[in-house]
């Protein structure tokens, strides 16, 4: 055989069809590999349409969105132009076929555009720049979607003009992407990465032919691995930057947690401060309640402070503050909480002691108190602390607790200081609630 003809009907270009004769015994092998590399390149593209679009789901981002359109664009136009959907849509066969891959086309390009475009922030790319690649983006639209519906006609010469407009809108992406890149942007060193095989493959197909290549394939795979090259380094890319996002939202909530710890400390000692204390009693009070625990409060009072650092200046005075705190640290628990109130009271909340045991917990801190040795920071100096108590067996709340064990505070100081001193609650609306006290506090 020399020679062979073929006629087609109403067809618009005869250059626009695409047809290559294959040898005997040849089909196969061909066949099988072309069918293989289609396969794997649309199931990259799904599963990068997949993911990105799990993404904006999850994460709530334009760009994610836009890129698993544009994934989708082209897994729908792989699967139409290597006609793997005439297995489930014959009619589709033809012309209508050759139509919808160009619309597909068309959308895919705007699709990626508006992906980098918005992707990029607004600070790292010029308003011109962004209007232009946009506006390129909506002349490609404009002029591919009615050219997809064409079937006669300047086909040809429209086609030519469309094809400057895709290069004229790669180009101003590319320069948009520079542009950024060189002012900062982390997005645009992703999207050069992800960019530069599609606009190498689709500047270098624009001006040699590549229809002969992967068994008649050309073109068209090559197009397909770089849009699957894409969707892979642009999921690759924006998995990093979530989780790079997630790990500084975990530090900033760390931090957070931190400075409402600290807030709830206090500085010179390192135990709780008023505030830390009262919200800690709160809790206690109210487990105390459920259960019907005695509570107690205790509240400590170091003795002539005011001489030590009078005396001794105040250097010495934190440093006699710090070794009661390292008496009263050891007593902090799941029924008891400690403090340093301020100046040099501080205080003590137990929960389920009776009143024997109570007497001596707190002739036990007493004791504890003068025999700390302080160095000779004061000279060896006796520190002694005056207490005063209050119980509760009825639901008290931690301001009547606070009022009536200050009365027993002072009750001890005027015994002559360094001892303990206890006064029993009356009922438990003699004082105002919790609310109250944490705003006088």
């Amino acid at each position: 055989m020399t020679k062979v003809t073929l006629r087609f009907d109403k067809v618009a270009s005869a250059r626009l069809l695409r047809m290559r004769l294959v040898g005997r015994g040849e089909e196969g092998t061909q066949t099988t590999g072309l069918a293989t590399l289609i396969g794997a390149a649309l199931v990259l593209l799904l599963s990068g349409a997949l993911y990105n679009a799990s993404l904006a789901l999850a994460v709530r981002r334009q760009f994610s969105a836009w890129q698993a359109a544009w994934a989708a664009s082209m897994l729908a136009w792989g699967t139409c132009w290597s006609q793997l959907h005439l297995f489930f849509f014959p009619a589709m066969a033809g012309a209508l076929s050759a139509q919808i891959c160009t619309g597909l086309s068309c959308l895919a390009i705007a699709l990626a555009t508006l992906s980098a475009i918005t992707a990029l922030e607004q600070v790292h790319v010029s308003v011109y720049l962004r209007r232009t690649a946009l506006g390129l983006t909506g002349c490609v639209f404009a002029l591919g979607l009615p050219l997809s519906l064409m079937r006669s006609g300047p086909i040809e010469s429209l086609g030519a003009v469309l094809a400057m407009l895709v290069l004229a809108n790669l180009l101003s992406v590319a320069v948009s992407i520079g542009q950024a890149w060189r002012r900062g942007s982390r997005e645009a060193r992703s999207f050069a990465g992800a960019w530069a095989v599609p606009m190498l493959v689709l500047g270098s197909t624009s001006f040699f032919d590549a229809d002969t290549m992967f068994w008649g394939g050309g073109s068209q795979i090559l197009v397909l691995f770089a849009a699957a090259w894409q969707t892979l380094w642009l999921s690759i890319a924006a998995s990093r930057t979530y989780a790079r996002l997630r790990v500084e939202r975990d530090i900033a909530r760390q931090a957070e947690a931190q400075a409402q710890e600290l807030a709830r400390r206090d500085a010179l000692t390192g135990l709780p401060n008023r505030r830390g204390f009262i919200e800690r009693a709160g809790s206690i009070l109210n487990i105390s309640r459920g259960r019907g625990d005695v509570v107690a409060l205790l509240l400590i009072d170091v003795d002539w402070f005011k001489s030590i650092n009078d005396v001794y200046g105040h250097e010495a005075g934190d440093l006699v503050l710090q070794g009661i705190a390292c008496c009263l640290a050891p007593h902090e628990s799941p029924v008891s909480a400690t403090a340093r109130l301020g100046g040099e009271e501080f205080a003590v909340l137990v929960a389920g002691m009776g009143d024997v045991e109570l007497m001596r917990f707190a002739e036990a801190l007493r004791h504890e108190i003068s025999s700390y040795d302080h160095g000779d920071v004061i000279g060896h100096r006796k520190v002694t602390a005056s207490i005063g108590i209050t119980r509760s067996t009825i639901a008290a709340d931690f301001h009547s607790l606070y009022r009536v064990a200050d009365e027993a505070l002072y009750e001890a100081k005027r015994g002559g200081r360094d001892r303990v001193a206890i006064q029993l609650m009356d009922a438990p609306d003699r004082y105002s609630d919790l609310g109250e006290v944490a705003l006088k506090c």
